[in-house]
């Protein structure tokens, strides 16, 4: 009897071990996990506003300002005809087609 209850004490102890080792809370996040790289969402600029206060744009359907952020996408800068941007360390320049760029004539 003592030996039967030693062996199923052993063999829980051993099974817990093993389930615990998985989750070992020292072990670095991803730790053995292979690389897959994630598919990043496109970006379309659509529209460039240049108040004289500020600049907004409309990329993806969002409006954004300098300093925001829109599909994983730092906006660094908004130009009259392009914006910078900065995605997982590459910088992206999005300019508006030649046609779709309008200016204020009202001075003249």
């Amino acid at each position: 009897m003592f030996l039967i209850r030693f062996s199923v004490t052993l063999l829980l102890a051993l099974g817990t071990t093993w389930l615990h080792a998985g989750q070992d809370p020292t072990r670095p996040p991803f730790f053995g996990a292979a690389a897959n790289p994630v598919a990043q969402e496109s970006l379309h600029l659509s529209l460039i506003v240049d108040d004289a206060r500020l600049r907004r744009a409309i990329i993806n359907e969002t409006v954004v300002g300098e300093s925001d952020t829109v599909a994983g996408a730092r906006v660094l800068r908004i130009e009259s005809d392009r914006v910078r941007l900065v995605r997982a360390g590459q910088y992206i320049t999005l300019q508006l087609p030649l046609a779709q760029i309008r200016k204020d004539h009202s001075d003249e």
